[in-house]
């Protein structure tokens, strides 16, 4: 549950630094989960870092008693892992949360998961969020796995809802503040004002 989750650090120069720091690790873990899954090597869409204008927009876009806090951006860090179907996603949730034989402790320490498939968005967004922390990281960095059907994928990339979304994406999430709907858990849109909310474009 992402009310409860924050990260290290509530100073945005500091909390880019465990990003940086973060993401050789996390990049790594989620190319071997996708393979250890057994899904094709395209699966795998790992971002470069959020935008700082981005994470600014999105720690304004909250409830008062939350707005401009950095440490609840959790998807600096973040990838998407597409599907071919429930099984593939299944894969890939055990491939994730898996321990190895010669480890004590799952590379990859779940923080937190929010079922968007059978909870979509405002917006009809669905996925599985996944957010948490490489357990070799000192830093603790809140990173982000978004797991997608594939054709909910191609829906957005090419059929014109990426760009839906990235017109109206301001819009909504002022209009949440502004109307008083923020969600405990991020629930608003596909990258709205609600807590942790994950931005569904990977920008």
């Amino acid at each position: 549950h992402t009310a409860d989750l924050f990260q290290s650090v509530n100073d945005l120069v500091p909390l880019y630094y465990h990003a940086m720091e973060a993401k050789p690790l996390f990049d790594e873990f989620v190319t071997s989960a996708v393979a250890a899954a057994g899904l094709r090597a395209d699966s795998l869409m790992i971002a470069d870092l959020k935008h700082p204008y981005r994470a600014i927009e999105k720690m304004a876009m909250r409830e008062k008693k939350l707005r401009f806090r950095c440490d609840k951006v959790y998807d600096i860090v973040r990838c998407a892992v597409l599907c071919e179907s429930l099984a593939e996603s299944v894969a890939a949730l055990r491939a994730i949360h898996s321990t190895p034989p010669d480890a004590e402790h799952p590379p990859f320490n779940v923080d937190s998961i929010k079922d968007r498939w059978n909870n979509p968005t405002n917006e009809g967004w669905s996925d599985i969020r996944i957010n948490g922390h490489m357990q070799a990281d000192t830093n603790q960095h809140k990173c982000e796995i978004q797991i997608i059907h594939r054709h909910l994928m191609l829906v957005r990339e090419e059929m014109g809802g990426h760009h839906f979304y990235a017109e109206c994406r301001g819009v909504i999430e002022a209009l949440e503040i502004a109307r008083g709907f923020q969600y405990a858990d991020g629930a608003s849109g596909g990258g709205g004002g609600g807590g942790g909310e994950s931005d569904s474009d990977l920008k």
